[in-house]
């Protein structure tokens, strides 16, 4: 009984936890919503990744977008950071047992209050946001990106009254209309 007891206490726990993290993420700009691994594979693929290239991931959630860059496209490295506890925590256990560390980083930090350095290292932006956020991003931390940097968005454009991006391509894929930009001023 006494173990029934425990079970019940550590599933209600984790249930809040659980809870509280989405309710946390979607106040802090966008709810934790994981893209489908099949179309984010078919997304990373159609963004054209490649060894050089070094991934950043704005809100990188349980970061799947930064293990499928690194292990089926062979990136140099992915970078991510994730502002709900729940993926954070995830994200850290993956990194772990798949023994990721030195390949991928992901940090516990909102992604409006990333240091500039980390712009100077990636070349690639992954961003699954939300409209206001991508607004938010393409007004502040976007003017961070290096020229010539690539910008993958699922779903959501970048406002098009800013002219320091230019849309390259867009296409279907699954449910997700995606587009893809590069950084010009």
């Amino acid at each position: 009984m006494a173990i029934l007891i425990a079970l019940n206490a550590i599933l209600i726990a984790a249930l809040v936890f659980l809870l509280a993290s989405l309710i946390y993420s979607q106040r802090a700009g966008a709810p934790y919503v994981p893209i489908e691994r099949k179309a984010m594979r078919r997304i990373l693929e159609w963004g054209n990744l490649g060894s050089q290239d070094v991934v950043f991931d704005f809100g990188s959630g349980d970061g799947r977008v930064l293990f499928e860059a690194v292990r089926r496209f062979g990136v140099r490295a992915g970078i991510g950071y994730e502002i709900s506890w729940w993926p954070y925590a995830k994200s850290k256990l993956w990194i772990r047992f798949v023994g990721a560390g030195n390949k991928v980083r992901i940090e516990r930090k909102s992604i409006f209050g990333i240091p500039s350095d980390v712009f100077e290292e990636a070349n690639v932006f992954y961003v699954y946001t939300s409209p206001e956020t991508m607004k938010k991003l393409a007004s502040t931390e976007f003017l961070k990106m290096k020229q010539g940097s690539k910008i993958i968005s699922p779903s959501f454009r970048i406002p098009e009254d800013d002219h320091t991006f230019r849309l390259i391509d867009s296409t279907d894929i699954g449910w997700h209309r995606v587009f893809l930009y590069e950084k010009i001023g």
